[in-house]
């Protein structure tokens, strides 16, 4: 969704009292993620995240704004560790997504 960053969204899923879990989808290049992932220990829900390109070759440019725009920026893989060290799941891919989020909301 555009208008916000992942982290002010982050925090109204955090105040919404019907939101169980929260499902953030990032992508190499950029901040915001890195932001996110910043945000997400003072979090009390849990959060599942699916990283796009972590299989694209190392070094390979994006092609779309965000990630052309910081010549190449932060790289998948390390913006995916930086959501495992947040306490976040982190999916490898997107069919991964609901069983992961099944299993922390039946916990």
């Amino acid at each position: 969704m555009v208008g916000l960053t992942q982290s002010e969204y982050l925090a109204k899923f955090e105040d919404d009292p019907d939101t169980s879990a929260v499902v953030l989808i990032g992508e190499p290049g950029g901040s915001m993620e890195s932001q996110a992932a910043a945000f997400i220990p003072s979090m009390s829900k849990p959060v599942v995240v699916y990283v796009a390109g972590l299989c694209a070759p190392e070094g390979k440019r994006m092609g779309h704004l965000g990630a052309l725009m910081t010549g190449g920026g932060t790289s998948a893989q390390a913006k995916a560790d930086q959501f495992r060290e947040a306490g976040a799941v982190v999916v490898g891919s997107l069919w991964d997504i609901v069983p992961a989020v099944g299993d922390l909301v039946a916990s």
